[in-house]
């Protein structure tokens, strides 16, 4: 599960179309202060949100048909083309909306996936194999960069895992590009048995992931300890 954005006093979640893949599916969507489920749509896809108006689509063996929902019930007030949907000029209702309400530095910034650290050349991916045993990783490794430090996560094959069933671990680490130290080290969830992407992402100078699935934890990479 993830989130797709906040809409006035609603927060918008998604589902994944399948465990190991980041298409989404599915739309909840949660009165913020209460924190009350408002409606539940397990067919459509969150397109763009913007005060009372939410775009959903959903892809067919004819083409993508897209939806004007009811904010508050979930409700389709009407069935739109492509270009309807255009018209509705949610893409600049949504820019105008990020541009008023956040600066440069409050951008929410997601990982960059690598699909084959072992073959890989970059950078980046020398640094996280120094750090990670390759051939104990279930899937893609993700990365961000932020000033002097590299931060990525990683699932890593549980001892709880059997020749049926692989379960893994989701390693975070923040690593000195420079020394190359590890700065810090956590398992954000134990024995998932599935790969999640996008687990942590950036606002500003916080480091954001959810711990063990409960606990929202925030790290200020501008601390001294990750100097």
């Amino acid at each position: 599960m993830g989130m797709e954005a906040v809409c006035g006093e609603t927060l918008f979640l998604h589902k994944y179309a399948t465990p190991n893949m980041p298409g989404h599916k599915g739309i909840i969507a949660v009165d913020v202060a209460s924190g009350r489920q408002l409606w539940l749509n397990e067919e459509l896809t969150f397109e763009f949100g913007a005060d009372d108006v939410v775009l959903a689509s959903q892809n067919t063996i004819q083409g993508f048909q897209f939806f004007q929902l009811d904010v508050h019930t979930g409700t389709s007030v009407q069935e739109l083309s492509a270009a309807e949907a255009k018209s509705l000029r949610v893409y600049d209702l949504v820019e105008e909306k990020i541009n008023s309400d956040f600066d440069a530095h409050s951008e929410v910034v997601t990982p960059t996936p690598i699909l084959e650290l072992a073959e890989d050349s970059s950078e980046h991916a020398l640094v996280i194999r120094d750090h990670c045993d390759a051939r104990e990783l279930v899937g893609p490794v993700e990365f961000l960069e932020h000033n002097n430090v590299l931060i990525f996560n990683y699932h890593q094959r549980s001892s709880s895992s059997t020749e049926e069933h692989v379960n893994a671990n989701n390693i975070l680490k923040i690593v000195d590009k420079r020394s190359g130290i590890i700065l810090f080290d956590t398992i954000m969830n134990m024995d998932s048995s599935s790969v999640v992407p996008e687990t942590f992402f950036m606002q500003g100078n916080m480091l954001m992931y959810v711990h063990e699935r409960t606990t929202l934890t925030a790290i200020d990479l501008t601390s001294t300890s990750l100097q």
